[in-house]
């Protein structure tokens, strides 16, 4: 079975708008939990107040873009790599 660059890349897509829906989702009903995750996540980055999540839709939509923008090249690079070394 060969895998293909674009499957990789179309899987970590799908991968990366499911993880986006769920995670906004779980910022937007347990906003104090999500701060103190990231924060956790972050390295102990302090998000005391002021910091806040502020959840709007265009927040969702332009972080989802890009953020499946990047694993699409990533998905895509990680594919390539995958058929190099597959060479070998």
């Amino acid at each position: 079975m060969k895998i293909e660059k674009m499957t990789i890349a179309n899987a970590f897509v799908l991968t990366t708008v499911t993880s986006w829906i769920l995670c906004s989702a779980f910022v937007f009903l347990l906003p104090a939990l999500s701060m103190t995750l990231t924060g956790w996540w972050l390295h102990g980055l302090d998000l005391s107040p002021p910091g806040s999540f502020k959840l709007e839709l265009t927040n969702f939509l332009f972080g989802g873009a890009t953020l499946i923008l990047a694993f699409r090249l990533i998905g895509y690079i990680f594919g390539w790599t995958w058929e190099f070394f597959s060479k070998n």
